[in-house]
């Protein structure tokens, strides 16, 4: 009996352990923000050990611990939206519900609200998953409190090798709504370019064909000068192979940058390759 109330506690014990065993993390669509602008945060939930499971449940946003919003978690990830009414600094607190592989986990980051006149930049959506030659799309969007009078120019940086952004537009001028442009971050797959044959090669063949009909005119020459000459070719003397390198799996951190003058401000767009 007593080994039987063991083993069902150690049994128990071992389910919380797995279902505690996860990371979370809030990025903002944009930080620091201005007041009336809206934010778009998203919390996602990651697993600490290797699992088939996804996260599911529930994501609580609060402002300063008061209730906001609620977001659904979809493939680990949730949003929530907040507009911010106030300036100075705002707590915003991601809570996970947990579910029946996952334990509730909290995420806290600080939103600086600012009332000045400066542009703001943020990217939604902040997550991007992407196969390895594959390419997304996220919205990059400018604010300023009244009309802006100088354009901002929009650049990426930490991108992973084999890897570029394209904006379609560069330049942009911020507005009190928001002035929107399209980036595109796209990867390289692993790629092997045709062999380059240096045009020598074909003339020294043909060459070696003529060369072996006259000085030897029988059957066995033919054979001979045919057999050198094709491995020439399939060899490709003075020829050669490239491989393009491919942009590695994982995670990265790709800054999109705006800069005006001496101001400068970056949100953080989480680009996965797989």
């Amino acid at each position: 009996m007593k080994t039987r109330l063991l083993l069902t506690a150690m049994f128990f014990l071992a389910v919380l352990c797995a279902a505690a065993a996860a990371h979370a993390q809030i990025t903002p669509s944009g930080n620091p923000s201005l007041v009336g602008q809206t934010v778009t945060f998203t919390f996602t939930v990651t697993p600490q050990v290797q699992t088939s499971a996804s996260p599911t449940g529930t994501i609580t946003f609060s402002d300063n611990g008061s209730f906001v919003v609620t977001g659904t978690v979809q493939n680990g990830t949730a949003t929530g939206s907040i507009t911010f009414t106030t300036t100075g600094d705002h707590t915003v607190t991601a809570a996970y519900s947990g579910d029946q592989n996952f334990g509730p986990s909290t995420g806290t980051i600080i939103e600086t609200v600012a009332a000045s006149n400066i542009f703001t930049l943020s990217a939604t959506p902040t997550s991007l998953t992407q196969p390895a030659g594959g390419q997304s799309t996220t919205d990059v969007t400018l604010f300023q409190t009244a009309a802006g009078n100088a354009s901002v120019h929009l650049s990426c940086d930490g991108l992973p090798a084999g890897a570029t952004c394209v904006f379609l537009q560069t330049d942009l001028l911020p507005s009190s709504t928001g002035a929107k442009t399209l980036l595109t971050i796209s990867s390289t797959a692993k790629q092997q370019a045709s062999a380059n044959t240096a045009p020598g090669t074909y003339l020294f063949a043909a060459l070696c064909i003529a060369m072996g009909l006259i000085l030897v005119p029988n059957h066995r020459s033919y054979l001979l000068a045919f057999a050198f000459a094709l491995c020439f070719i399939v060899t490709g003397c003075g020829g050669h192979t490239k491989f393009l390198s491919e942009t590695p799996a994982g995670t990265y951190s790709v800054h999109v940058v705006g800069t005006s003058s001496s101001l400068s401000q970056e949100s953080t767009v989480q680009l996965t390759v797989k």
